[in-house]
């Protein structure tokens, strides 16, 4: 029985490599800054921070989980019964980038802007489905 990587074209190797080496040194950095002394340094405690200080920040990360898991087949069934969602979509992410650098949101919380960028990314930025 194959494994799952050996059906995979070359390029899909290399690419599956490096995600997953990235991710181990993300994690390694993060434990080595988490026993390090000074305060503050961790990946979660910097994304905390940046997310508090500037929602655009975390709604540009709801809009890649959008693109990452959002497919075109989805997207024309939800066009079609709302043709006009890409610009509402569009008309809230000019808003919220608006508000927050004219700082007028320097207090909202993150995960409303988290997901106020899903169907942003999911809707506007889609992928082919897997099983295409």
């Amino acid at each position: 029985m194959k494994k799952w990587w050996q059906n995979l074209p070359t390029t899909s190797k290399v690419t599956s490599v490096l995600i997953l080496a990235t991710i181990a040194v993300w994690i390694g950095w993060d434990i080595y800054v988490a026993i390090e002394p000074t305060p503050g340094d961790t990946e979660s405690e910097i994304l905390r921070n940046w997310g508090w200080s500037t929602p655009s920040f975390v709604w540009m990360f709801g809009a890649l989980c959008g693109h990452f898991w959002g497919t075109w087949d989805k997207l024309i069934q939800f066009r079609k019964r709302f043709p006009w969602s890409p610009f509402a979509l569009g008309g809230l992410a000019v808003v919220l980038m608006s508000l927050d650098y004219g700082g007028f949101l320097p207090s909202i919380h993150p995960m409303i802007s988290f997901l106020a960028g899903i169907p942003f990314g999911a809707w506007l930025w889609p992928q082919d489905s897997p099983e295409d």
